[in-house]
């Protein structure tokens, strides 16, 4: 634990990542992370099945962690080599356990099999609401590279998606 002195008496005990276990999601986890995900439908905007997780762990390009704490998953990533470029669908930490590191260790995982890969570009796109999440990957060198028009919907509304590219240096 990294304890973080807040003021002259209160401290805030935070987890490191050594308390934290990346995985390869695999079929044996699909059941997992779709019940991870239905907790937090109302933050993800687009729900992972079983079915589609096995159909894209069964593709040649494919790419898929769990962050894991106590068995529990924290955080995931699902990703696909389309060609030369790399796309990211998902990356999600469940709210408590973000800032801890998790999404730049799942990052950090997801350029160095685009490297083994020899892929040179990662894509994805992000709600353009979602300020939190762009800021991310703007921290960790992204660039925005187009918006696609009313991609997102929900209750509320349509929203916009922002395209963000990283290229990557083998």
């Amino acid at each position: 634990m990294v304890i973080r002195l807040i003021t002259k008496t209160y401290f805030i005990i935070t987890p490191t990542m050594n308390e934290f276990i990346l995985k390869t999601l695999n079929k044996n986890n699909c059941s997992l992370l779709y019940l991870f995900q239905k907790k937090f439908k109302e933050l993800e905007n687009n729900i992972w099945k079983i079915d589609e997780l096995k159909n894209l762990i069964s593709k040649r390009g494919y790419f898929g962690k769990i962050c894991l704490k106590k068995k529990s998953i924290v955080g995931f990533c699902i990703g696909n080599q389309v060609y030369d470029i790399f796309e990211i669908y998902s990356i999600f930490v469940h709210p408590s356990y973000r800032r801890n590191g998790i999404a730049k260790k799942i990052l950090d995982e997801c350029i160095i099999f685009c490297q083994e890969k020899k892929i040179k570009k990662i894509m994805l796109e992000v709600n353009v609401e979602n300020n939190i999440a762009k800021k991310f990957y703007t921290f960790n060198k992204f660039k925005n590279c187009g918006v696609r028009k009313d991609y997102y919907f929900s209750e509320s509304g349509r929203s916009d998606a922002q395209l963000m590219e990283l290229e990557i240096f083998t």
